[in-house]
């Protein structure tokens, strides 16, 4: 719970929010549009409480709460293989939704989110 807590009062203080993104050059339409279509690595990129927070929770999910992506039955795929959840499915996680898209509201001028 205090988990949950710490992560919510996070995301919902918008002017932490604000210093946040500044510290971090801002949204990541420019660290996506550097990339050139390459991964981006981001080190430290949420406050080190916030992380620590949201990992535990996702340590705590049981697998059940997990879907696997991976190639099979697509030979047009790149090969991967990679266990994925929907923060809006944690209850725990949902705040971090407008957290967000608050990182990525537009990426090449179109909305990132309905």
């Amino acid at each position: 719970v205090a988990r949950a807590q710490r992560i919510a009062a996070w995301a919902d203080d918008t002017k932490k929010q604000e210093q946040w993104l500044s510290s971090r050059g801002g949204t990541l339409e420019a660290h996506l549009m550097e990339a050139k279509g390459s991964m981006v690595h981001l080190r430290d990129y949420f406050p080190m409480n916030v992380a620590n927070s949201v990992l535990a929770v996702l340590e705590a999910l049981p697998e059940s709460a997990w879907q696997l992506s991976d190639d099979t039955g697509d030979k047009g795929a790149a090969s991967h293989r990679f266990w994925s959840l929907d923060v809006c499915d944690v209850p725990e996680l949902l705040p971090l939704r407008s957290v967000f898209w608050r990182m990525l509201p537009t990426l090449r001028g179109e909305p990132t989110l309905p």
